[in-house]
């Protein structure tokens, strides 16, 4: 029976109604298969076909709603199946947002992209535009309810699987050149590394966990970077990237390696149609602190007397200037800031102004203890006081701020979105008071302990151990608090 001929030609070629090439360059090779692309310069497609997507998610829905006799058990193990697209998903949704958000509801707009962040407001909007997206919001909505009511254990086993889904969702995503440049798998990505600091330790070990973080942020910068800074010009790209910044600059400054955010171009690009807050310019000055750790690493171990002392000079003129910067920056916007010399009050209602303006002023203060703590305090040596005592202030100073500050994250109408808020701050005044004898700052180290302590600072004490497990052994105080 004689049927349809079938083209020898590559899909390229069917696509473009090229049939195969003529003359053969080599007989017997598959030279002649691509030969027009080739001459057309164009990249072949290969013979085989094309992956055709069947969305299983819709179709297992389907199929489970056929069984309506299925027990508790079975809804369990299809729970992320049965509540698509449904009510049960739109109910589950409500309750973490309610959880998440500072008196259960969205961020005003105004102080969202200006401090605080509107990275979950972006989010929102995305949600039904990437299952792996969808997946992981889900993961960690079940995971919130599971802990909140112990009954519900069933919901942090699906969490956890729902994780475990998205994250194999997004290494297949990845190997689609078009699916790297959504927002919806860039969103997705920076979920990953949320669930990890809220989530990540329910069955893993402390090391895993911060591992898994640091994993989940150096894949979020690889997406970043592939894409340039042109990308991040306008709508929700332009705020997936300034809501992730601070993020990124604190992976950095963990592995203590440059970031490409200190580069002028992501300075500045994409910025080329919005405006830049305070808060931008304070993180451009804290992104290029990860550059100086990497130098001065580089300079302690280096041998070569004269070659060291050329790196210290350069290291001291970059940390001068980032001085200066700061300095100016204070002075620019030192009315956005906690007065810190007045008595402050935490009134009944924690409101979003009140996150943001001791947000901003906590931001401002962790810069202070990195910049003249962990920086100047290395560079500068005892020949040097003239220079240090007139371009340094004592760390210890901006500890007891942040410690005058913080209980107002720890407000339960603050929400998980506290998690955002104080974690770094807290992260940098536990490596300071690591470092200080043991008779320096006691009551400081007391009232630090004091509030890893508290319920709502759980999450948040296991993860800053894991992140800087040396730091936390080396506070007596923090170590004796959690036995």
């Amino acid at each position: 029976m004689v049927g349809i001929r079938r083209s020898k030609a590559c899909l390229t070629c069917i696509k473009r109604k090229k049939g195969v090439s003529d003359p053969v360059p080599s007989t017997g090779s598959m030279e002649r298969f691509f030969f027009n692309c080739r001459k057309a310069c164009i990249p072949c497609q290969g013979y085989s076909k094309p992956r055709v997507f069947i969305n299983s998610f819709a179709q297992d829905g389907i199929r489970h709603e056929q069984d309506a006799a299925s027990q508790k058990d079975c809804l369990h193990v299809d729970f992320s199946n049965k509540i698509a697209r449904s009510a049960h998903e739109t109910k589950i949704l409500e309750q973490f947002w309610q959880s998440y958000f500072p008196n259960g509801e969205a961020l005003p707009i105004d102080v969202a992209h200006s401090v605080l962040g509107g990275l979950m407001q972006n989010i929102q909007d995305l949600y039904g535009t990437e299952i792996v997206l969808r997946k992981v919001i889900l993961a960690l909505s079940l995971s919130t309810l599971a802990r909140q009511d112990a009954s519900l254990a069933w919901m942090k086993e699906e969490g956890r699987r729902l994780y475990g889904d998205a994250m194999q969702g997004a290494v297949v995503t990845l190997r689609v050149p078009q699916k790297r440049q959504e927002n919806g798998l860039l969103a997705a990505v920076q979920l990953f590394s949320l669930f990890e600091a809220v989530y990540g330790d329910d069955g893993e070990n402390d090391i895993t966990q911060a591992k898994s973080w640091l994993t989940h942020c150096f894949g979020n910068v690889a997406l970043i970077v592939q894409r340039g800074p042109l990308a991040f010009t306008t709508g929700s790209s332009h705020r997936l990237f300034v809501d992730g910044r601070l993020h990124l600059t604190i992976t950095a400054l963990k592995a203590r390696k440059k970031s490409f955010l200190s580069e002028v171009a992501w300075k500045t690009i994409p910025w080329s149609v919005a405006k830049k807050y305070p808060k931008d310019l304070l993180v451009d000055i804290l992104v290029d602190v990860p550059s100086m750790f990497e130098a001065i690493d580089v300079m302690m171990v280096c041998k070569e007397p004269t070659r060291k002392a050329q790196l210290c000079k350069r290291l001291r003129d970059h940390y001068l200037s980032l001085e200066r910067s700061l300095v100016q920056w204070h002075t620019d916007f030192s009315p956005a800031l906690i007065n810190i010399d007045n008595e402050t009050q935490i009134t009944e209602v924690i409101t979003p102004q009140m996150l943001a303006t001791a947000h901003l002023s906590t931001l401002y203060w962790t810069t202070c203890i990195i910049i003249y703590g962990m920086v100047g305090r290395l560079l500068f040596q005892n020949d040097d006081y003239d220079v240090l005592k007139q371009r340094y202030i004592d760390p210890g100073i901006f500890c007891r701020n942040i410690l005058k500050i913080v209980p107002v994250f720890f407000d339960p109408s603050t929400g998980i979105f506290r998690v955002h808020l104080v974690t770094f701050p807290m992260t940098v005044v536990m490596m300071h008071l690591a470092t200080l004898p043991s008779e320096q700052m006691m009551q400081e180290k007391a009232l630090l302990a004091k509030y890893l302590q508290n319920p709502a600072c759980v999450t948040i004490r296991k993860f800053v151990a894991s992140l800087e497990p040396q730091s936390f052994r080396d506070v007596p105080r923090l170590n004796t608090s959690l036995s």
